[in-house]
């Protein structure tokens, strides 16, 4: 499980693979909560790592080159 429905997130796209990586992101920010991105082990599922955005959009978007 990535993250609980019940606590407003969702997943509505495919996960990413890369190498022995799967990358899933999380929404539900209409619902309150803060989405996440995180990486996966492709063969055991143990997660790897997560990242949750900062609250100042326009440091994130830098960050991302936008």
């Amino acid at each position: 499980m990535v993250a609980r429905a019940k606590s407003g997130y969702a997943i509505t796209h495919a996960p990413l693979v890369l190498k022995d990586k799967v990358i899933i992101g999380t929404a539900g920010g209409e619902y309150g909560i803060r989405g996440f991105i995180a990486a996966y082990d492709a063969h055991t599922g143990r997660k790897h790592g997560a990242s949750i955005p900062s609250q100042d959009r326009d440091s994130l978007a830098t960050k991302l080159g936008g």
